[in-house]
């Protein structure tokens, strides 16, 4: 057998831990790579920047539509605020 088979049904000293250090090499667990930010951040603001404008387009309608049933009293501006809640 190779150096890669793991033996999952024998019972060893190494237990469960020492198997996967068998299965992936212990040379791959030990190595430590740089976490790369400058991509990590660029896909964040590709994912963040759409979000945050629908966001505050959502706000900004739902302030439009409070701003214009202002006038028709406190009942319906609940009203309004609550569908607002759903939509």
């Amino acid at each position: 057998m190779s150096r890669n088979t793991v033996y999952w049904f024998t019972s060893g000293t190494a237990g469960f831990a020492g198997r996967i250090l068998e299965f992936w090499g212990e040379s791959t667990m030990k190595t430590k790579t740089r976490f790369a930010w400058k991509q990590f951040l660029k896909n964040l603001a590709i994912i963040s920047i759409p979000v945050a404008l629908q966001n505050m387009l959502t706000t900004t309608g739902s302030m439009i539509d409070t701003m214009m049933i202002a006038p028709l009293g406190e009942t319906t501006v609940g009203a309004v605020g609550l569908c607002a809640q759903f939509s």
